[in-house]
């Protein structure tokens, strides 16, 4: 598998924990690692979903990829340069045949681009929902 296609480097910058307090999904980007924060009965599920990963990375990684984007579309570059996941995002983007300027001029969307960058989440997805709908018959 290439890099492009592999999501190991991106899965070293993207964490997902439980939240201590939150009811919803929140991201933190202050760090050079993102954090993914559940609330504690979706992280148990998401946990629990190794058997589904396409569907769990859809479900939590891809939303946390396309705001990931989404922030470094609206930030100053100095501010995000430093932290290991926006180079790792860069390299990854550019490894794709993009630049994060396309996102910033909106020649490419962030949805979009995460699907490129998470090599089409939703179509795997899908692709495992069918084999579950599959093994009930």
């Amino acid at each position: 598998m290439s890099e492009v296609e592999s999501f190991k480097k991106l899965s070293s910058i993207i964490k997902v924990a439980k939240s201590k307090d939150s009811k919803q999904l929140e991201l933190n980007m202050d760090s050079h690692v993102v954090y993914v924060y559940l609330p504690e009965k979706q992280y148990k599920a998401y946990v629990q979903s190794t058997n589904y990963p396409e569907i769990a990375l859809s479900m939590v990684i891809f939303p946390a990829v396309i705001e990931l984007l989404n922030r470094v579309a609206s930030s100053g570059l100095s501010e995000l340069e430093d932290y290991k996941w926006y180079q790792v995002l860069d390299r990854k983007v550019e490894l794709l045949g993009h630049s994060i300027d396309e996102l910033k001029d909106q020649r490419i969307s962030a949805i979009v681009l995460a699907q490129l960058i998470l090599d089409d989440p939703l179509e795997r997805s899908f692709e495992e929902v069918g084999e579950l709908f599959k093994n009930e018959d």
